[in-house]
């Protein structure tokens, strides 16, 4: 098995501003013979494109965006625990976690922008989390049902 790494320079323009990024692509080359009465050769190229390089796009809603679904924001407001264990059954994961499990509202987030290829941080997620809970809890509970209706880009 043959690998080769290559590196390469990307000039990215960010809002009239230059900076260098460093792409790398890796190839893999296999290669199989087959001895015997006669010869069989098969050559299978794969090129591999880090997820680095898919662009990020932002939240479609903002984090104070609550009135642009009043349900959201009422279910958040006023049956915080039951929004909370939903938003989580939503994502995927047990509707216990946020109460059972110690950081599962930040691992929680970090699927969904994964999931949902939304650019951000475990840092910001986590100060998110901390200063605007139910907020966040909202956006999130937004952009999973802007994503199941299809509106997203």
């Amino acid at each position: 098995m043959d690998f080769k790494d290559e590196k390469q320079f990307v000039h990215v323009d960010i809002e009239e501003s230059m900076t260098d990024t460093v792409v790398t692509q890796q190839t893999s080359v296999v290669t199989t013979q087959q001895l015997g009465v006669g010869t069989t050769q098969q050559q299978v190229v794969v090129n591999q494109t880090p997820s680095a390089m898919i662009a990020r796009r932002q939240w479609s809603t903002g984090l104070f965006g609550c009135f642009s679904d009043i349900d959201s924001c009422l279910g958040g407001l006023f049956c915080g625990p039951f929004f909370i264990c939903h938003l989580a059954n939503k994502a995927g994961e047990c509707c216990c976690a946020p109460y059972c499990v110690p950081g599962a509202m930040i691992a929680i987030r970090m699927k969904v922008r994964t999931r949902l290829n939304i650019q951000g941080s475990l840092c910001t997620d986590c100060c998110v989390l901390c200063c605007c809970g139910g907020c966040a809890a909202c956006q999130m509970h937004r952009e999973i049902n802007n994503s199941a209706n299809g509106s997203l880009q």
